[in-house]
Order: C-alpha cells, then sequence, then structure tokens
C-alpha cells in the first residue's frame, strides 16, 4: 500500500532550516572566592636525586639452568602443577 500523499497544509523544510547555526558557547571562567575557596596548596618540595640505572655486570649474572628434559617442543611442566592438583582432589586426579 503506497504512503498517502502530503496534505497541503504541510510544507517540508529546506534542509538549512533544519539544522541550527553553531555557535560558540560564551564560557566566563569562574573567579575564585576566597570565603569559598581554600587557598592553593603549597608547592611541593624538590624530589630526590633518583640514580641513573646501571646495568648488571656480566660476571655477577648468575649462569641460566639447563633446559627441563623431554622433547624438543613440548611446553616444560611446572613443578608446582601436581602439587596444586594433589591438594585440590584428595585421592589424586582419577579418584571418583
Amino acid at each position: 500500500m503506497p504512503f498517502p500523499a502530503l496534505s497541503p497544509r504541510v510544507t517540508p523544510l529546506p534542509v538549512e532550516a533544519a539544522i541550527p547555526p553553531q555557535q560558540p558557547p560564551t564560557e566566563v571562567p569562574p573567579t575564585p572566592d576566597p570565603d569559598i575557596m581554600p587557598p592553593a596548596p603549597p608547592e611541593a618540595p624538590d624530589q630526590p636525586d633518583v640514580p641513573e640505572y646501571e646495568p648488571p655486570d656480566p660476571q655477577e649474572v648468575p649462569e641460566q639452568s639447563p633446559p627441563p628434559e623431554g622433547p624438543p617442543g613440548a611446553p616444560p611442566e611446572l613443578p608446582t602443577q601436581r602439587a596444586i592438583a594433589a591438594a585440590a582432589w584428595p585421592g589424586g586426579l582419577h579418584a571418583g
């Protein structure tokens, strides 16, 4: 069913009239009232000098532990994995 025709009393507005003109808002910065506003806090004291980062001496770095045993490419098993499982399931994982 087609839309009914507009009645003669209704006239479409042009696009320019549908969009109100944009005017920047005129804001006045509020003036601080000394009776209401507290005084500004004093400036923070200068921070103490932070020493620059020095990389550790290569002779003091401990050697890395050897890779875990197992097939190459297999993810290493965490040492606490079995302990967590044993604590979570008394009697073991296969206890039913």
